[in-house]
C-alpha cells in the first residue's frame, strides 16, 4: 500500500516535471522569437536611417551644385569637389549597409555578429576619411566666399547661411550616426543573448 502511494507520488512528480519542462521550452521559444523580432526591428531602423541619409545627400548634391554655380559663382573645381564628395558619401553609405537585412538572422549568429560589426566599422572608417575632406572643403569654401563674393551684404548672408547649414547638418549627421551606433550595439547585445540560449 505504501509502495503504491510512493509510486503515485513519483508519477505525479514526473508529470509535473514534464509540464514544467514543456512550459520552459515554450518560454524559451517565445523569448527567442521576441529577441529575433527586436533584432529585425533594429536592423530595419539602421537601414531606414541609412536610406534617409542617402536620400538627403542625393537631394543636397544638385541643390549645392546649382547654388554654387549660378547664385554664388564659385569655381567649377569647388563645385566638382563638392559633388564628388557627396557621391562618395552616398556610395559609401549604401556599401556600409550591404548584407544588413532581415534575412541576416536566418544564418548562424556568428555571421550575423560579423556583418553588424562590419557595418559599425565602416561607419567609423567613414568619419576618419570624411573629416579631413570636410576640413579642406570648409577652408576652400571660405576662400571662395571671400574672393568671389564682392557684395558685402551677399557675403554676410552667404557666411550666415553656410554656418547655419553646417551647424544644422552637422548636428543632424552626428545624431543619425549615434542612432545607428546605438541600434548596432543593441543588436550585438541581443545576438549575444541568443548565443547564450542556444
Amino acid at each position: 500500500m505504501e509502495t503504491n502511494i510512493q509510486l503515485n507520488e513519483l508519477q505525479e512528480l514526473r508529470e509535473q516535471l514534464s509540464l514544467l519542462n514543456n512550459k520552459l521550452e515554450k518560454q524559451e521559444i517565445i523569448n527567442d522569437k521576441l529577441i529575433r523580432n527586436s533584432i529585425r526591428n533594429k536592423i530595419s531602423n539602421i537601414n531606414h536611417t541609412g536610406i534617409i541619409m542617402t536620400v538627403c545627400a542625393a537631394i543636397a548634391t544638385p541643390i549645392c551644385a546649382f547654388n554654387f554655380h549660378y547664385i554664388l559663382h564659385f569655381s567649377i573645381t569647388l563645385n566638382i569637389f563638392t559633388c564628388v564628395f557627396m557621391v562618395i558619401a552616398i556610395a559609401y553609405t549604401i556599401w556600409s549597409h550591404k548584407g544588413l537585412n532581415n534575412n541576416l538572422l536566418n544564418g548562424d549568429l556568428i555571421t550575423a555578429s560579423e556583418t553588424i560589426l562590419r557595418t559599425r566599422k565602416r561607419y567609423k572608417q567613414w568619419y576618419y576619411f570624411s573629416y579631413p575632406w570636410f576640413a579642406v572643403w570648409l577652408c576652400w569654401l571660405g576662400w571662395e566666399m571671400y574672393t568671389r563674393i564682392e557684395n558685402r551684404e551677399m557675403l554676410i548672408a552667404a557666411v550666415i547661411g553656410g554656418l547655419v547649414g553646417i551647424v544644422i547638418g552637422g548636428a543632424w549627421g552626428i545624431y543619425q550616426r549615434n542612432k545607428i551606433y546605438r541600434n548596432i550595439d543593441a543588436v550585438l547585445a541581443q545576438i549575444e543573448e541568443l548565443k547564450k540560449e542556444n
